[in-house]
């Protein structure tokens, strides 16, 4: 199940987000950052959906009518003067309810983020592979997810992808080790340095891809990849064997 974390920047037209909110079954939570609730109103109009929950200091929410259509108790509404931005805010409260639920596998995903300001957009991204990290991340034209292979092989299975399409990936700094295999890529991951910011930048898929999809699994260390966003493409992860 997810929890879905709406932030304000770029984010994918509704229809690309269809492998998150088309089953109403699977979001256990929603929670709307700041001009991300106008993003949530959107998406509203598309899946079966509901808001539980908003934050932020509401400078960028232009359409600030739309926090009358809510109750006071379900808006958290935080100083501008802050350690911390909206959307880290925002994850916490997903992380804390993902803390408070051990019992139901529950995976972040973030929607939004992408263009606006380039500090905004940098906080985002060293939140990857920390203790408020993303599992997924959808900006307007791009799908980013985590692989963390520390304690136990981590593995996504993306299909759809045609031959040629770019797949980049990424080393979270900070480990000791790293260790990444792939199927369905023209140039294998195990011959990158991945210390130091390590990174496969626009790998392709090979000709097999279509008919057997891309397989990425972390054996140690963490990751992130980066996909084009587009109709048909979908990435499932999954998790075996512990290391601990």
């Amino acid at each position: 199940m997810y929890i879905v974390i709406f932030t304000g920047g770029s984010y994918p037209v509704p229809p690309l987000a269809a492998d998150f909110l088309s089953q109403s079954s699977m979001v256990y939570t929603i929670i709307a950052a700041d001009s991300g609730l106008e993003a949530a109103e959107l998406y509203k109009k598309t899946y079966d959906i509901k808001i539980d929950m908003i934050v932020g200091d509401m400078d960028s929410l232009k359409n600030t009518a739309l926090l009358d259509l809510y109750p006071k108790t379900m808006i958290r509404r935080l100083d501008a003067a802050k350690d911390y931005t909206d959307t880290e805010t925002a994850l916490m409260e997903a992380v804390r309810i993902r803390q408070l639920h051990t019992h139901i596998p529950l995976e972040l995903v973030l929607i939004g983020g992408g263009g606006g300001r380039v500090d905004h957009l940098f906080g985002i991204q060293r939140l990857l592979g920390s203790a408020l990290s993303p599992d997924y991340w959808l900006v307007q034209n791009q799908l980013i997810w985590l692989m963390d292979g520390e304690t136990q092989r981590h593995t996504a299975v993306v299909s759809g992808l045609a031959a040629g399409d770019l797949v980049s990936t990424f080393a979270v700094p900070g480990y000791r080790e790293y260790h990444i295999h792939a199927e369905g890529l023209c140039w294998p991951l195990e011959t990158v340095d991945w210390n130091g910011w390590g990174r496969s930048i626009s790998n392709w898929a090979d000709d097999d891809a279509p008919r057997r999809g891309v397989v990425l699994s972390a054996e140690r260390g963490a990751f992130y990849s980066v996909i084009a966003l587009q109709a048909g493409i979908s990435v499932h992860r999954t998790s075996s064997g512990s290391r601990l």
